[in-house]
């Protein structure tokens, strides 16, 4: 059903004027739509040239999985963690379980210590922000887009196109965590002032030590464990989350059948054609 564009007043004129995505007939269009959800990863420095070769673009769409911190953490399982940039990683327990697991036992044996650090946000300019930038450019000038492979067309021509389900398993390391790792609120240190963390190889194999800073450089606190008793880090282990569980509206649903119901009306047509 069409909603249509509540009437301007002399107060909401140039608000409407200046945000046309804000109308109510936009926001309900805008609502039927399938997302696909981008995570760009930068190897190297900031300085470091923008290609195909260094540039990693994870796509999925919301119906294949849902958008969170299980699959920004697949993702991130995936490679070293000291030669990359991430942009859009949230401040949450689930992204310090798994550089948990991954220093605890698939790191090599050089890798001693992790150092996450988020910035400010609204106030920091990452390598990734140069390549949504490229994106969004290229994809103004488009007047319709209707597939995700438009989009991804446009994405790989910026970056490397990685699949979350084909090329990169989804891990569930919500729910894999809570048996291993303390409650946030049962944390040394508290978690949401904390701007840096440094994650340290323990005495213990097969375990690690944890600090939180609120300050980007001095190092004031103390390195201790987050894990339950008798646990370790390496004792976490995710399961892998299957596709197309996630549940959507069902308003996108039947634009899904309405494209499919089209293509086939295509399909016998250009049939039709060939035949006469």
């Amino acid at each position: 059903m069409e909603c249509l564009a509540s009437p301007s007043t002399s107060g909401k004129t140039r608000k409407r004027t200046a945000h046309p995505e804000n109308w109510k007939q936009n926001i309900a269009k805008r609502q039927r739509f399938i997302y696909l959800y981008n995570c760009t990863i930068v190897e190297g420095s900031s300085k470091a040239p923008l290609t195909t070769k260094n540039v990693l673009a994870y796509c999925w769409t919301e119906d294949q999985y849902a958008k969170g911190a299980n699959a920004i953490a697949s993702q991130t399982d995936e490679h070293e963690f000291d030669r990359y940039k991430y942009d859009q990683i949230d401040k949450n327990s689930i992204m310090i379980a798994m550089c948990s697991k991954w220093l605890s036992s698939s790191a090599p044996d050089h890798v001693k210590i992790i150092e996450i650090v988020f910035p400010i946000v609204g106030h920091s300019f990452i390598p990734p922000d140069h390549v949504f930038a490229h994106v969004e450019k290229d994809v103004r000038k488009l007047e319709c887009i209707l597939r995700p492979e438009d989009y991804l067309e446009i994405i790989g021509t910026y970056s490397t196109i990685v699949r979350m389900g084909s090329d990169c398993e989804v891990l569930n390391f919500k729910s894999g965590m809570s048996s291993v790792i303390k409650d946030v609120g049962s944390w040394h240190f508290q978690f949401k002032h904390c701007k840096r963390f440094l994650i340290q190889r323990s005495k213990e194999i097969g375990n690690v030590v944890i600090q939180g800073e609120v300050h980007y450089t001095n190092n004031l606190g103390v390195l201790k464990k987050i894990t339950r008793k008798n646990k370790k880090a390496s004792d976490l282990n995710p399961e892998v989350i299957t596709q197309n569980i996630v549940r959507i509206k069902p308003a996108k649903l039947l634009i899904e059948e309405e494209e499919d119901a089209s293509q086939e009306i295509t399909c016998e047509l250009q049939v039709e054609e060939r035949c006469l």
